[in-house]
């Protein structure tokens, strides 16, 4: 049977963060093991590549090395459940759109001789 790449994974990742493992000794292993992530379920590339982001600021000296253990620690305890979705009514014109589309015109249609007659009084319209 196949191991668990997200497996395999978390557990390099804690040997570094617990100080089993160098830096050099888990850069060198992960590269080349989440090379071809993009194919892998969504859960798991996004662990990878919250692991990368956080490689990626302590390349740029954003992080120092006990600070990189840190955060990547914080990944350890976290699991992805979902991407976010997206509300229905969040942006500005779907919000335009849904109001536009509720609305009712402030007279009632007209019959054949009569006169057109407010549903509600005007004040309530505003």
């Amino acid at each position: 049977m196949k191991p668990n790449p997200e497996r395999v994974i978390r557990k390099k990742l804690l040997r570094f963060v617990s100080g089993k493992m160098s830096l050099r000794e888990f850069n060198r292993w992960f590269i080349p093991a989440t090379w071809d992530i993009e194919h892998a379920p969504i859960a798991l590339r996004e662990f990878v590549y919250g692991v990368k982001a956080g490689l990626d600021e302590y390349d740029n000296n954003y992080l120092t090395q006990d600070e990189l253990r840190q955060d990547l620690s914080g990944l350890l305890s976290s699991y992805w459940i979902g991407p976010k979705k997206k509300l229905p009514n969040s942006s500005a014109r779907n919000f335009t759109q849904e109001i536009a589309s509720s609305l009712r015109p402030a007279y009632r249609p007209l019959r054949s001789g009569t006169q057109a007659v407010p549903e509600r009084p005007l004040a309530a319209c505003v």
